[in-house]
């Protein structure tokens, strides 16, 4: 356990001389708008420690400073709400970073896959699990929470190697690097005005209602950052859409609302509500962009089917996840001719390449027996391979 600033630096300055460091938090956030850190885990595959961010004497400046330690790629898995902890704390995006989620779905892992399932199938061990819902707010720490805590960078340290050589190896680095970029965007944890209205969907909304509806959504966004705690202690969702319906511009106006307590008409939450309302009233709505609906045809429905299990087939092949290659909606836009991501670079070669050799009619499938595998079937393999087996019938 490192409980003093002075720790922490001996420890950052050994660590910012290696090439990766594992990084994991534990923390809570019901009552929070952000999440409360109460424990952080480093680790190379020689040390690891807990840091207390609790504790009376220490400053965490040395490690904010090891995180942007260009040298040092820093390894965490499921990073989004790691890093969200640590743009709060410090204001900065660790870099470089590398998520093993991500990278294991590159290498035959699927979407999501968790910690527990890697440390399984990379290190055959069994994780105790028993220590999850623990109160990391607490102190001290046993023993056991500090060897559970440990653990979530230790084995992290070896599953990173081998997923880190696997990529390599293979040749695969490049296909998670856009997933990777976007962990590192800052918009992520802080989206602007424009993606908060982007955000704030509801199908039965449209015109003004929805625009207030966009509205009242930021401003509650704002206040829970604000106040430091829950969206739903703020407004709950159900009542955002009730203000948006009804649209009250003065307080007593809010009295007959169904979702509203007793007396929150005379609030000051009441008065800022009713303001966004009375100011959106007095703007025109922009002109919201419909999302594109394909009228496909029944061929067309056809040829996404057989593209999916074309995109199965490859991605099983392959050993990497059909998402990192291509979405639903990529292979629809795909048969109506728009431009997709799988029309260029590494997903182009892996199966853009294959689609769109089916689309023109020049290869299909076909289940061939002998093998008892599903088959790509071009015209010249048609006669070598698919027509014997019908003159042997």
């Amino acid at each position: 356990m490192i409980t003093t600033t002075k720790q922490l630096t001996e420890v950052c300055h050994r660590f910012a001389t290696g090439n990766f460091i594992t990084v994991d938090t534990e923390f809570i956030r019901e009552r929070t708008f952000y999440p409360e850190v109460c424990l952080i885990q480093i680790a190379t595959p020689d040390e690891a420690y807990c840091i207390d961010p609790l504790a009376e004497d220490i400053q965490l400046d040395a490690l904010f400073e090891l995180f942007q330690n260009k040298n040092v790629v820093k390894v965490f898995h499921a990073a989004r709400q790691d890093i969200e902890i640590i743009f709060h704390l410090s204001g900065q995006i660790p870099q470089p970073i590398f998520d093993t989620q991500i990278g294991a779905m590159a290498c035959g892992f699927g979407e999501n896959v968790s910690y527990q399932q890697l440390v399984k199938s990379y290190l055959k061990i069994d994780l105790d699990k028993s220590m999850r819902c623990t109160n990391w707010e607490n102190r001290p720490l046993n023993e056991r929470q500090v060897q559970y805590a440990l653990c979530d960078v230790t084995h992290l340290c070896r599953i990173y190697q081998k997923i880190s050589d696997y990529l390599k190896a293979h040749h695969r680095l490049d296909w998670i690097q856009e997933e990777l970029n976007q962990l590192t965007d800052p918009e992520l944890y802080h989206p602007s005005p424009a993606q908060l209205a982007e955000k704030a969907k509801s199908s039965n909304l449209k015109g003004m209602a929805l625009f207030i509806y966009q509205k009242l959504y930021i401003l509650r966004e704002n206040l829970a950052r604000k106040k430091n705690r829950p969206r739903r202690h703020i407004l709950k969702d159900e009542l955002l859409h009730e203000l948006a319906s009804i649209q009250p511009t003065t307080p007593d106006q809010m009295k007959k609302m169904r979702n509203l307590t007793n007396g929150f008409e005379k609030s000051d939450m009441a008065r800022q509500i009713c303001q966004t309302i009375a100011q959106a009233l007095t703007e025109n709505p922009p002109i919201v962009k419909e999302k594109v609906e394909h009228n496909l045809t029944n061929t067309q429905k056809n040829l996404i089917e057989i593209l999916r299990l074309t995109l199965h087939l490859i991605a099983t092949q392959e050993k990497v996840a059909s998402s990192l290659i291509a979405s639903n909606t990529d292979l629809e836009n795909f048969v109506c001719d728009f431009d997709v991501p799988f029309n260029h670079g590494w997903r182009y070669q892996l199966f853009g390449k294959t689609a769109l050799q089916i689309k023109n009619g020049e290869t299909g499938l076909f289940y061939h027996p002998p093998s008892k595998k599903i088959q790509f079937l071009t015209p010249q393999s048609a006669l070598t391979d698919f027509l014997p087996l019908l003159n042997d019938k």
